[in-house]
């Protein structure tokens, strides 16, 4: 018996920069282009206020009053500071909001093709703990010591993503994709009831090439990895060493686990963005443990050799190329 095929509306399609990197929205429904617009705004808001290289934006003045007074902040800056501060003390120090000196440190070397000496490591090392963000009932923030700051980048844009949801669920739409440069959101199906594919890519700096796909519905899917940004360095001795952005806090130096790449599936894409830098810093085993220890959460991490290991969860989701 021949059946009507399902109308599919063509969905409205949007790419802007910001975070870093280039978002892309694709967004179905009436006034798709209207909501677009309010997203666009919306994240484009969050990434004045936390992006380090803002001057006199909330993430600047956190760090010119540490150790001096408190800060009024706004709501979704302290709502992110609750969120990051919570799972930090579950992360086992690997995620820590407060490692912005080390996170300095490490950038202005990759600008300079040089590395930080130990002393300089250990001073900006000594400056991160997550113990010393006193956060008010009154959304006032408080870094207890001087030279104290936030950094953002391993929250900020899984944030921007469950902020997207709310807007679209709040005005309607029921099908949507966006993608934060690696930090994907999948609204429900697509409109056909189909799940969305997502590629993950090999981690090597030099392919865009595909692992494999990841079917999903109404979740997040964050991929954290050593092959984007990073630094060659040659030693003295004429021996190179790679320096990646992922630094481990409890060692003041990018995370030496034998990981190449993660990529964390949840229904948070705040959670997935930490897990996913977690997960990297901890190692194939204790990631993944952390992972699990997530209601309905799955992890990937392929290891500098290529290999892959996968949570229960995710090898069902996940269909190699």
């Amino acid at each position: 018996m021949w059946k009507p095929k399902r109308y599919v509306s063509k969905p409205y399609i949007n790419h802007f920069k910001a975070m870093g990197t280039i978002i892309s929205q694709e967004v179905y429904g009436i006034n798709a282009s209207g909501i677009v617009s309010i997203v666009t705004n919306k994240i484009k808001k969050l990434d004045n206020l936390w992006s380090p290289y803002r001057k006199g934006n909330v993430i600047n003045r956190l760090h010119k009053a540490a150790g001096i007074k408190k800060t009024q902040v706004d709501c979704d800056t302290f709502k992110i500071l609750q969120e990051a501060k919570k799972v930090s003390l579950l992360s086992g120090g690997t995620f820590d909001i407060t490692a912005d000196p080390l996170i300095r440190l490490w950038r202005d070397s990759a600008r300079q093709k040089t590395v930080p000496s130990k002393n300089d490591i250990d001073l900006a090392r000594n400056l991160t703990d997550i113990n010393d963000l006193v956060l008010s009932d009154s959304s006032d923030i408080f870094l207890l010591r001087k030279g104290q700051g936030i950094d953002l980048g391993a929250i900020g844009k899984g944030y921007a993503a469950d902020k997207a949801r709310e807007i679209y669920v709040d005005h309607g739409i029921r099908h949507a994709l966006i993608n934060l440069g690696g930090n994907v959101l999948a609204l429900n199906s697509k409109p056909d009831g189909s799940p969305w594919n997502i590629g993950i890519r090999i981690p090597e700096k030099s392919t865009t090439e595909l692992v494999g796909y990841i079917e999903v519905c109404n979740c997040s899917i964050v991929t954290s990895g050593d092959y984007e940004r990073f630094f060659d360095y040659k030693d003295n001795n004429g021996l190179n060493h790679h320096y990646h952005h992922i630094i481990d806090p409890r060692t003041g130096e990018p995370a030496k686990t034998g990981v190449s790449s993660v990529t964390v599936v949840s229904y948070s894409s705040t959670i997935c963005d930490i897990l996913a830098t977690s997960a990297f810093i901890l190692g194939i085993e204790q990631g993944m443990a952390l992972c699990d220890s997530f209601e309905n959460t799955h992890s990937l991490i392929i290891d500098k050799n290529g290999k892959m290991f996968m949570s229960d969860g995710m090898s069902k989701i996940f269909h190699k190329n």
